[in-house]
């Protein structure tokens, strides 16, 4: 996909005060590696202020918008009474729902242009949390994409929608990891002391990022962690991305545990990780 959303709509909160509800706006931006075009939504270089600044993945943003509000069209009785103050006919009811289907549609398959159209038409906002995008919408923003007009005495009413996503670092990039339709059947397989590993264990990463001159000792200290523990969480973070996923979304071997990962000793090959633990 090859859209950007506008960037006034995006943000993502400040590190100091997540549950605060200040936030920073985030802007498109890319960089060239040979001939492939990468393009993030980060964290204006005039808002950055010493907490953690924000660089996602634009196919990860745009991928979970496009499929939530696809969701949000496709549920008929949703749809209905959201719209119940601005469908007079039958009719009218009808065709908002043949219409919602196709823009449904539209927004999973449909080329770049209509999808970003959609996206203008329906969303106020998005919000990239610590463990979810919200995406904010309205009734009048619905009405209007299917061209319905509202009654005098009608009210916009907000149309909040969140999707669960976990912020994993990949190198120095940051990556939503967003379970699809198969990955949400079997989040009751989902083992939570993996999860928590890999969140660790990224921390991890992203200290020793910052601090390229610190020691593994002096990351210990400035983090209150036990030293052998935190090279045991460094060596996770450099599992390959494809086994990450794997443990966020619950697919991870039968029998695959928190003390078979700290315990194995982890190859940087990504293949041999594979084979080792089981992912092959």
């Amino acid at each position: 996909m090859d859209l950007q959303i506008g960037a006034a709509a995006l943000a993502a909160p400040t590190t100091q005060s997540p549950a605060s509800g200040l936030v920073r706006a985030l802007a498109p931006s890319h960089t060239l590696k040979g001939n492939v075009r990468y393009r993030y939504y980060s964290t204006r270089s005039d808002l950055i202020d010493g907490t953690e600044a924000w660089r996602v993945s634009a196919h990860d943003v745009e991928r979970l918008v496009c499929e939530r509000l696809a969701a949000l069209l496709d549920d008929r009785s949703g749809m209905t009474k959201h719209l119940c103050a601005y469908l007079k006919t039958a009719r009218q009811s009808s065709t908002m729902l043949y219409d919602a289907v196709r823009h449904a549609n539209e927004l999973r398959t449909g080329r770049p242009a209509q999808r970003l159209s959609l996206i203008v038409k329906l969303v106020e906002r998005i919000e990239l949390g610590a463990e979810d995008i919200r995406i904010r919408t309205s009734t009048s923003r619905l009405a209007a994409t299917f061209d319905l007009e509202a009654a005098s005495d009608a009210k916009s009413e907000p149309i909040d929608l969140t999707c669960p996503s976990t912020k994993v670092w990949h190198g120095r990039q940051l990556r939503l990891v967003i379970p699809g339709p198969v990955a949400r059947a079997q989040l009751g397989h989902r083992d939570l002391k993996l999860i928590n590993l890999i969140r660790e264990a990224h921390a991890a990463r992203r200290l020793a990022i910052v601090n390229p001159d610190k020691t593994i000792s002096d990351l210990a200290r400035m983090s209150g962690r036990c030293r052998n523990r935190l090279a045991r969480y460094l060596k996770v973070s450099s599992l390959a991305p494809d086994i990450v996923t794997a443990i966020l979304q619950g697919r991870q071997p039968i029998g695959f545990s928190i003390t078979q990962l700290l315990g194995a000793n982890l190859p940087l090959c990504w293949q041999e990780q594979r084979r080792l633990l089981g992912f092959a």
